[in-house]
């Protein structure tokens, strides 16, 4: 019985290994976007949050897995290039800001230039995070990890900053971190509490005239 839990238990970390870089290779997106590094997407949604939400003073981003990679490239691409973001609270959920083992292997099967990206003895991974380690005015920032998760680990969920981090663990694996059951799953809660207590805090800044207590 051991042996059997053994083998199914590897069985299904492998799969789920397996389905991470098909996901990558296949994404349900426009094939044009299948191949693109990570610097051209976080361009793209640039532009999408030049155009078509330029009614909005403050965004708020929660990014899963490689998406998250995009965001803070956003995020770095604004305010070296601008001095100003409008993202204000970035909650990062098993993101592989430390790259990915698993980008090895697929490398090794693929020329896409994602998993190019997220393999963390190349050149992208690393300087993605230098930069975003010399930015002097980060958004508000959280770091969620998946304690089942056997694609990202909790090492490289969490960015290398300047300052203190704040890091929430979470009962799920890679996937289910970005779907929660319900509202009541710990994974909601936290990202509402973040949600409402930066708007608080942006409302009590404006009402101060800008100055933080």
């Amino acid at each position: 019985m051991s042996l059997h839990t053994t083998l199914l238990d590897q069985f299904l970390i492998n799969t789920n290994k397996f389905n991470w870089i098909q996901r990558i290779l296949n994404p349900k997106t426009y094939i044009k976007e299948r191949n693109l590094d990570i610097d051209e997407l976080a361009r793209n949604l640039s532009s999408h949050v030049r155009f078509t939400l330029e009614q909005y003073d403050t965004i708020y981003i929660v990014a899963h897995s490689m998406g998250g990679l995009i965001a803070k490239q956003l995020i770095v691409n604004d305010l070296n290039e601008r001095n100003y973001t409008k993202v204000k609270l970035f909650i990062s959920l098993a993101v592989p800001h430390q790259g990915a083992e698993l980008s090895i292997i697929g490398g090794l099967i693929s020329s896409n230039l994602q998993i190019d990206n997220i393999n963390p003895v190349k050149a992208f991974i690393n300087k993605l995070n230098q930069n975003w380690i010399n930015l002097d005015s980060k958004p508000t920032t959280k770091y969620f990890y998946g304690s089942y998760d056997q694609i990202v680990s909790k090492y490289s969920a969490v960015a290398m900053d300047k300052i203190g981090k704040d890091i929430v663990s979470v009962p799920h694996d890679h996937y289910s971190i970005s779907k929660p059951e319900n509202m009541e799953s710990l994974v909601c809660k936290s990202v509402i509490n973040f949600i409402n207590n930066q708007y608080k805090e942006e409302i009590l800044n404006k009402d101060c005239g800008g100055i933080s207590k």
